[in-house]
């Protein structure tokens, strides 16, 4: 039967089925003619407003060209006037500008020759305050800074200027050169040093006997800069004595008063004073080249006012005949295009009324054939869609499409960017960081306490777990009935909300009583958990079973890891799946985890009558399979629809309690795949399934514990000689057996053989020497289960493949003897699941000698 909303989406798929065709019909019958007169006139019309446009443009840049031709012609008018009146004045300026040509030259000629006579003076009286400081020397006389200059210009290697440069010497040297000389000569309080180096360099460059080869450089450093000797420090290297000096001064000062005009003549003509006549000749040449110039710039930009003037006069002809013919195109294409336009809008008002008319007929037609198809549906809907049984059956279809799944119990983190797991940790007590609900492996465990060993099969059970389980099977002898049904029944957020409270409460007030055990962590969380008991211990039923619910749920993860969640869900998109690989599955997850699922599974199967195992929580010893009870298969799948039902509202499958994806991809909610759900929970209440996950768990129990023991027997370490190399075609001799007799053959252990021979071995040379290679195995390998093997004892790596399988524990039975024969086969011991023998690495005391 179909529902109201199909009913409605199948008549909606045919009124747009109607409307499709109508639409067809009106493009056809309507809209045709009308588009087909459009295209046609439509590129005529654009062509010829495009045509128009072009006139307009054309004619509004002839405007623009006839102003712009008056501007200029009344410019040149003025032009020509201002030129005609400068023309008496250029005649005359020549012969002024050749005269004061010539004085300026003369006058330059003895400007530079004053200059030449004076900086000659100034080279004849460089006089310099004694003593003088260089840095850290300290020159007393010039005789002495004419030794220190005359060995620095001598020895100072030159390098000539590759380009000449105005005004600058062609011979320099770099700061390097001169540093090595001022490291070989002897100069008095003169220590070699970088820095005095520097400070020497510095000196000569302030008192300016070196100048810098870059203007703006006034720093010397000793690498990387290059210097040129001045006039002053060739001075001094040439000086001869003081009287010598003093006596030529005293010379030139005499005749300075009466020659001067003879100096100046004798300072022109010179060769000692080349550059003033080089001077002289370049003032010469360039007045006459300024003559020269300033002729062809005035004969160049001479301009004939009155061939622009003819120009601008024909342009503005040419112009003004232009500026009329784009007129008269421009009101000639109006006129034309007007007509047409007028021709066209009578035409096109004409189609228009016709195809209306054509589509109010059309309609008509179709509005008739809507009311008849739409009486019909409500004749219909209402005789035989309105109806009771339709109502439940939507209702059933959207439950079962339904796109919201299960509330997640978890804190919602107040900011997308702060990570969960920092905001999940939130303790009951603060104090003593005591957190109830966090992960299983970290709980506390059955065998927190080494002294008080457990069964293997409930040593990793969290203790909160097992105890509050065993205070519902105490209450549940009596009625089994009704214990069934509150684990069925959803939960009471009420109900769960106090319990919860109180328990927060209780914790959070609580003070552990340990004197001398305050550092003992497990002994602080049993007293924690036997408080949270003692209070369950006091509640109903009920209570206790909410409880339960609750804490399975705000774990931090499920009893089944989220990690193999979409394993398990692939896993069961097969139809049948096989109960081997279901169970390949669920052994790898942590054993405290595989404790916890079995123990779980376990009540259930007792509860609704499922079987048990033999002797679970009594021994260790697997049953066989013959001892096994045969249960139906239709029980078990009627106890996991059952416990798996979400019909009323707040119920929970007990698998979504087990089992759980990760809470960060489905904070917003998750709908379980009941289907899968049901089946895993099927497979996993079946008695061999349970019968083969006990005997994992005990296998990982075993290794777990020889592992410890190992790590404690690692605690001492006993020297271990160097053994002689060997070579490849010789085997490793094993150590005697009596050795090996005298540590537990059930746990792997350290063998050291001790040396009985009075000789020491010889120490291995240093060339024979070889570092130990570091086997690792194929990534990825979860840590630290993959820190390497030790070779180096193959005593030890024997005990470990054979102790499972040949030898028998020495460890007292915990309630009754068993055997690692009796738990485990030969060929199960798990020697191929990646893990190293212990979680400590041992490095082997390895003395070297190397040779001097």
């Amino acid at each position: 039967m179909t529902t109201a909303y199909s009913e409605y989406i199948d008549y909606m798929s045919q009124e747009s089925t109607i409307l499709l065709n109508l639409t067809s019909i009106i493009d056809r019958d309507v809209l045709q003619d009308i588009t087909m007169y459009l295209k046609y006139h439509e590129p005529k019309i654009h062509q010829q407003f495009t045509r128009l446009d072009e006139v307009y443009n054309n004619y509004l840049k002839s405007y623009k060209n006839i102003d712009k031709l008056k501007s200029r012609h009344i410019e040149q008018l003025r032009l020509k006037e201002f030129s005609q009146s400068q023309v008496e004045q250029t005649k005359s300026s020549p012969e002024e500008t050749v005269e004061d040509q010539s004085q300026h030259s003369s006058s330059f000629e003895e400007s530079y020759a004053d200059e030449d006579l004076e900086d000659e003076e100034v080279d004849n009286t460089f006089d310099l305050s004694f003593p003088l400081h260089i840095g850290t020397v300290v020159v007393s006389s010039a005789e002495e800074l004419q030794l220190i200059m005359n060995q620095l210009i001598t020895k100072v290697p030159i390098t000539m200027r590759k380009i000449p440069l105005p005004g600058y010497k062609n011979e320099i040297f770099n700061s390097e050169s001169i540093s090595k000389v001022l490291l070989t000569i002897p100069i008095k309080g003169f220590k070699p040093s970088r820095l005095n180096i520097e400070k020497f360099g510095q000196g000569l460059l302030d008192l300016k006997l070196i100048t810098s080869s870059n203007f703006f450089n006034k720093k010397f450093k000793s690498e990387g800069m290059w210097f040129e000797w001045s006039d002053l420090a060739v001075y001094f290297a040439q000086f001869k004595s003081s009287s010598a000096a003093s006596s030529v001064k005293d010379t030139s000062s005499i005749g300075s008063n009466t020659t001067s005009t003879t100096n100046k003549s004798s300072a022109i003509s010179s060769p000692k004073n080349g550059r003033s006549k080089f001077i002289s000749d370049m003032a010469e040449t360039t007045t006459r080249f300024n003559a020269m110039f300033n002729n062809v710039r005035s004969s160049i930009l001479k301009t004939n006012h009155a061939e622009i003037l003819e120009d601008i006069e024909d342009s503005y002809n040419e112009e003004i005949l232009n500026l009329q013919e784009f007129k008269y195109l421009l009101e000639n294409g109006l006129f034309d295009l007007s007509q047409y336009l007028e021709k066209f809008e009578k035409m096109k008002i004409e189609i228009i009324y016709k195809s209306l008319s054509r589509l109010s007929e059309i309609l008509l037609k179709f509005q008739k054939e809507q009311t008849t198809k739409l009486e019909a549906f409500s004749n219909n809907f209402i005789r035989n869609i309105n109806k009771s049984e339709n109502y439940l059956h939507d209702f059933n279809k959207t439950m079962e499409h339904f796109s919201t799944g299960i509330y997640f119990p978890s804190v919602i983190t107040p900011d997308t960017n702060v990570r969960s797991t920092s905001v999940r940790t939130n303790y009951q007590n603060l104090k003593y960081q005591f957190d109830l609900y966090k992960d299983i492996p970290l709980q506390l465990q059955n065998n927190f306490n080494s002294d008080n060993e457990s069964l293997l099969s409930i040593a990793s059970i969290p203790y909160i777990l097992y105890q509050t389980i065993k205070i519902i099977e105490e209450r549940s002898n009596d009625n089994v009935e009704v214990v069934r049904k509150l684990w069925m029944a959803p939960i009471e957020y009420q109900s769960q909300w106090r319990i919860k409270q109180d328990i927060i409460q209780l914790v959070a007030d609580y003070t552990p009583d340990l004197k001398n055990d305050i550092s003992n962590k497990y002994l602080i969380e049993q007293e924690f958990c036997n408080q949270v008991l003692k209070h369950l211990k006091a509640q109903k039923t009920n209570d206790v079973i909410i409880f339960v619910k609750n804490w399975l749920l705000e774990i931090s993860d499920s009893i089944i890891p989220f990690v193999i969640f979409d394993s398990l869900m692939n896993l069961y998109n097969q139809e049948n799946v096989a109960a081997a690989d279901l169970i390949k599955l669920l052994s790898t997850i942590p054993r405290s985890n595989l404790a916890s699922l079995i123990y779980v599974i376990e009540y259930f199967g007792n509860l609704f009558a499922l079987g048990s195992i033999p002797n679970y929580e009594i021994s260790d010893e697997l049953p066989e399979e013959s001892l096994l009870e045969s249960i139906e298969e239709a029980s078990i799948v009627q106890v996991s629809n059952e416990l798996n039902s979400m019909d009323t509202i707040g119920s929970i499958p007990i698998m979504h309690l087990i089992l759980r994806p990760s809470t960060s991809k489905n904070s917003t909610g998750f709908k379980p795949p009941l289907d899968k759900y049901k089946r895993i929970m099927v497979d996993i209440l079946k008695l061999d399934v349970r019968t083969e996950l006990l005997k994992h768990l005990i296998e990982h129990e075993i290794n777990y514990k020889s592992k410890k023991e190992a790590e404690k027997l690692q605690v001492k370490k006993i020297p271990v000689p160097v053994p002689v190399p060997v070579s490849e075609s010789e085997s490793p001799q094993t150590p005697p057996q009596a050795k090996v007799d005298s540590i537990d053959r059930s746990t792997p252990a350290i063998v050291h053989p001790q040396p009985t021979q009075p000789n020491k071995q010889k120490r291995p040379e240093s060339a024979e020497f070889t570092l130990r290679p570091f086997r690792t195995r194929p990534t990825p390998v979860p840590s630290p289960q993959s820190s390497p093997k030790r070779g180096a004892f193959p005593t030890f790596t024997g005990s470990l493949s054979s102790g499972a399988s040949t030898t028998k524990s020495p460890t007292p039975p915990l309630s009754q003897p068993t055997t690692t024969n009796q738990l485990l086969p030969a060929a199960s011991h798990h020697t191929n699941r990646g893990r190293s023998l212990s979680n400590s690495f041992i490095t082997p005391r390895i003395e070297i000698e190397f040779e001097n």
